[in-house]
């Protein structure tokens, strides 16, 4: 989705200089030719900003222009191995994340589970949506599941596909707790979600003073606009 400038989830991460929200995007498939109102894509904007890690991610993720003469396709195990899909997360495993259930997920874990996997679920609305056990447990103010995630590697800025974060459903349910560990783990408070909401934003609108004043001492930025302005 792009916003009114035409930007997406990926330019505005890669603009940023997050790498690991860039890598998050990638692996979702997320489309890394779009081009901004300013006919620029996210590898155009990283390169602008010097990021050049992200930009070298993202050109392995762009497609080269095509040969003159087309060669006959490679067949699927010829040269380069292709980039693996994401870690599929099974709903029962999110939904015990959600639910505080720490050792079913630990379990999970021990088997081979990834803490960043990706999976499928439901918004609130009703909504399909791609989203992580750090996010449900977030949201939810599970903080010694949020913690153990952490502990584990957690990807902290690692969004869902609104461009949710965990810090920012923590701030919108006022789980100071977890606001506080996640600021702890380096959270970026600016991040932005599909709407233009911040951390910040949704502890301002549900009056979560607590979780307004967090952010504020991590530099949250208060100018910020949502996509309302």
């Amino acid at each position: 989705l792009q916003d009114i400038d035409g930007s997406t989830a990926l330019m505005e991460a890669a603009d940023a200089g997050h790498k690991a929200c860039v890598q998050a995007l990638l692996r979702a498939k997320a489309n890394a030719e779009l081009l901004d109102n300013n006919g620029r894509a996210a590898l155009q904007r990283a390169e602008l900003k010097g990021h050049s890690s992200i930009a070298e991610l993202l050109r392995q993720h762009t497609a080269p222009p095509p040969p003159a003469a087309a060669a006959p396709a490679a067949p699927p195990d010829a040269g380069k191995p292709a980039e693996s899909a994401p870690a599929s997360l099974p709903l029962e495993i999110f939904e015990s994340a959600v639910r505080g259930e720490l050792q079913k997920v630990v379990k999970w874990l021990h088997k081979g589970g990834e803490v960043d996997a990706l999976g499928s679920a439901m918004s609130v609305d009703g909504r399909p949506i791609t989203t992580t056990l750090l996010l449900g447990a977030a949201a939810s103010g599970h903080l010694a599941l949020v913690r153990e995630l952490m502990k584990r590697g957690a990807s902290v800025d690692l969004p869902n596909s609104f461009g949710v974060t965990a810090l920012k459903q923590a701030a919108h349910y006022g789980h100071l707790s977890i606001v506080l560990v996640l600021l702890q783990h380096s959270a970026y408070p600016d991040l932005q979600s599909n709407l233009g909401l911040t951390a910040l934003m949704d502890a301002a609108d549900y009056g979560h003073e607590a979780c307004v004043k967090a952010p504020l001492r991590a530099k949250a930025n208060t100018e910020l606009l949502d996509n309302n302005g």
